[in-house]
């Protein structure tokens, strides 16, 4: 269990409707993990693109696509 599940649990103990304890039931599955993950992803990816386009631009010619898209 991560920390967004145990929160998910502490907000479903303190749930006083049904829609918070949704949304508390979907918060323990992971949901939020999985978006924070899916971002951490994207932004590592960015990161490293930005990283080969200072350090190889100049020297070697990268071709346009891998910075493009990067997919």
């Amino acid at each position: 269990m991560d920390l967004t599940e145990a929160e998910g649990l502490i907000d479903l103990i303190n749930a006083q409707t049904e829609q918070q304890r949704k949304q508390s039931l979907y918060q323990m599955q992971g949901s939020l993990k999985e978006l924070y993950d899916r971002w951490r992803n994207e932004l590592v990816q960015a990161l490293a693109h930005a990283e080969a386009y200072i350090d190889f631009h100049e020297d070697q010619h990268m071709e346009n696509d891998i910075l493009a898209d990067g997919k």
